[in-house]
């Protein structure tokens, strides 16, 4: 049986709709499309109510609720599960983002005899230069990485040559 998770309303309605067709791990609904009431309550009132109406869980943009005693304390009396988008600021694109990309995840590790907190994090992305990249291929095929550079790179007029060309 499939998962059912309340969005609360920082995520793009259009963009999940367009996209239910492929998320086959959990059924994704925003609080507007389960009752427009939802959007006025405060986030305590959102999460016994999505427990009432037998919601598997909400997932926010705001983590902020992560530090609030009335909500954890709902939280912890029932079974829900709450899923907070960390980092992703007020883009409503990233927090998407990272919910897709999670989702499979948490699907997995959810248990559905307690609650849980799940927090989605962005890591912090960084530039590597290829000749590291290609050092470690080097590496693992016990070549010289000077070889492996010379026996795979492109000629001059192989790298003016558009590869299209004749295709």
């Amino acid at each position: 049986m499939s998962l059912r998770f309340a969005l609360d309303q920082n995520f793009p309605v259009p963009i999940l709709t367009v996209l239910r067709n492929w998320i086959i791990e959990a059924e994704l609904a925003s609080v507007r499309e389960i009752d427009a009431r939802l959007e006025r309550v405060d986030d305590w009132e959102l999460i016994l109510a999505l427990h009432q109406r037998g919601w598997d869980g909400l997932v926010t943009a705001d983590h902020h609720m992560l530090n609030l005693p009335k909500e954890l304390s709902v939280l912890k009396q029932i079974n829900l599960v709450l899923v907070a988008v960390e980092s992703a600021g007020h883009d409503p694109l990233k927090a998407t983002g990272l919910l897709l990309a999670y989702l499979p995840s948490v699907i997995q590790k959810v248990d559905r005899a307690r609650s849980q907190v799940f927090k989605l994090r962005t890591g912090p992305i960084h530039a590597e230069d290829p000749s590291g990249l290609l050092a470690r291929v080097a590496d693992h095929r016990n070549v010289g990485v000077d070889q492996l550079f010379l026996d795979n790179k492109l000629s001059p007029s192989e790298l003016a040559k558009d590869p299209l060309e004749g295709a």
